[in-house]
């Protein structure tokens, strides 16, 4: 019997804007579709949700499956998976409306190389038991129970600080060899 042995540290990676580009691309959609002058840029979003200022028009792109179907991988996304993979059990955690997970999972199986065992949606990732969460919204960083929260930063978390913060994939990466 040939069976897959696992590294022991579970690592939970979140999907929009870690693995996949998610507001600078509802920016790009929001720009080309409405012709802002100035154009909206991703500096302009401070938080993850409505704040009542012309970045909320965003949040209507995520009520549209062409924008599930067409969300572009992050460059450097899949080799960094690849990567993860070598050195740790990677499960990806994504936050989709259930009208959108079948198009979700989907594109993450084609995407990147992880079974389908290793895909968890749902909002409440603070009920998901991994060793380590990279996650950009901060909400998610700080109620885990994850032993190490690390948070992607992005420009509407660039205020939060007392956890484990990276630029990039390599940063994680060396973060998780050093765990």
């Amino acid at each position: 019997m040939n069976s897959m042995r696992w590294p022991s540290l579970k690592v939970g990676v979140d999907v929009d804007d870690v693995l996949y580009e998610c507001i600078q691309y509802a920016i790009d959609c929001a720009n080309r579709d409405h012709k802002y002058n100035p154009p909206i840029v991703i500096g302009e979003v401070k938080d993850w949700g409505p704040s009542g200022k012309r970045t909320d028009i965003v949040m209507e792109y995520f009520e549209k499956p062409q924008f599930f179907m067409k969300q572009p991988v992050r460059e450097g996304a899949k080799a960094f998976m690849e990567a993860l993979s070598n050195i740790a059990e990677v499960f990806i955690l994504t936050a989709v409306k259930p009208a959108f997970m079948g198009i979700r999972a989907l594109r993450l199986l084609k995407d990147f190389n992880i079974s389908e065992d290793h895909l968890i949606m749902g909002y409440r990732k603070d009920m998901i038991n991994v060793d380590v969460l990279l996650d950009d919204k901060p909400q998610n960083i700080l109620s885990t129970p994850a032993a190490y929260p690390v948070l992607y930063s992005r420009p509407w978390n660039d205020d939060v600080t007392g956890c484990f913060k990276v630029k990039n994939y390599i940063e994680f990466i060396n973060l998780i060899k050093r765990i």
